[in-house]
Formats: C-alpha cells, structure tokens, sequence
C-alpha cells in the first residue's frame, strides 16, 4: 500500500487519498461490481464529465440505465460486464459512448481496478476529441487513398531503390497485372537505360 508522507502504516489517512481522489485528472468512481449493486463514492472529475453525482446513480444499475439508455448499446455494456470487471481482465482500457445528464453523448474511456472482492474503482476519461481527431483522420486518409487509387496519373511510391506502391495507372503503364509484380523490385527495372 502506498501511504502518506508521515503516515505509519497502521494508520491510514483517508483525508490524504480523499484528497488525491478529488484532485485526480481522471473522473474516479468506486462501486460494486456486482450489477445489483451500491456506488460508494464519485469524484469532482466524474460528475464534470457525465454529470452524474451519486444521488443521480445511487447503484450500478441506476448507472446502466442512465449512461447507456438505449436498450441495444445496453444489452452490449451488459453482455460485457463479467469480462470488464472480472479481476483477470480489469487494468485494460475500454472505450464506451455514454449519454451524461444534460443529454450528450460523450466517449469515454474506463479502467477498472479491483479494490477488494466485490468493489472496484473505476477511472475515467473523456476522450471524445480524441475519438472524433481519430475519425477525421481515418476520413482523410480514406479520401486520399480513393484519390491516389483512382487516379488517372501513374503514381509510384519508392523507399530508396524499391517500389513500395503502385496505383493501377502504373500498373497499367508499367505493364503489370498485379502489384505483387511491381512491388520490391528496383525502380530502376522501369527506367529507360537512356535515362
């Protein structure tokens, strides 16, 4: 166990973690893992991010319902629930879409750690920025991949002396039926000994 600066180690300062729960970059919640039943505590973090206090989600349940109102998303967060929170398993970051108080939807990111049996804590970050960043990249890339590969221009990408990519214009151009025929061969195999 980690302890205070000061503290014995049969005393345990419950201001001390109290305080260093409260001030936790991550929104913290300590619950029962069994789906029946209590929340114990939620910090200041928590609420920021979902809105809810624990009069809001007195039990797991309560929690269930109100973070993951459609019944679908639900029957999904349940179906995993022995896995994210069996002891074996906790310590892995899980990724889910929960609806706050206020209506809005954040993504947020969750690891479970076992306090003792039947009680965890759970932390938590909201990573909605990061997820939509995350998109919008996957989209762009998308869109210049559909751009490169469709073009009618030959495009080759070489590491160095070898092909690494061609599009089916160089392809076409370079007389190949397949890119398994232009890629690692030397760029220069292409070029005109002239040239």
């Amino acid at each position: 166990m980690i302890r205070a600066m000061g503290e014995s180690k049969d005393h345990v300062n419950v201001d001390f973690y109290r305080g260093v729960l409260e001030h936790a970059p991550w929104g913290a919640i300590v619950a029962s893992t069994d789906l029946d039943g209590r929340c114990h505590y939620i910090n200041t973090e928590f609420i920021r991010i979902t809105g809810y206090g624990l009069e809001d989600i007195p039990t797991t349940t309560k929690w269930v319902r109100r973070a993951y109102p459609d019944p679908t998303y639900r029957q999904k967060i349940l179906d995993n629930w022995a896995e994210d929170t069996s002891p074996t398993q906790m310590d892995r970051d899980v990724i889910y879409r929960v609806v706050c108080r206020d209506g809005t939807s954040r993504q947020v990111q969750f690891r479970a750690s076992l306090l003792e049996p039947g009680r965890m804590i759970v932390m938590l970050l909201d990573v909605t920025r990061r997820s939509e960043m995350e998109q919008e990249l996957r989209d762009r890339e998308e869109r210049y991949r559909l751009l490169v590969e469709t073009s009618p221009v030959g495009i080759v990408l070489h590491a160095g002396t070898t092909i690494d990519y061609a599009n089916a214009t160089a392809l076409r151009v370079m007389g190949a039926d397949s890119p398994e025929q232009l890629l690692g061969r030397p760029i220069l195999d292409f070029v005109h000994p002239d040239e």
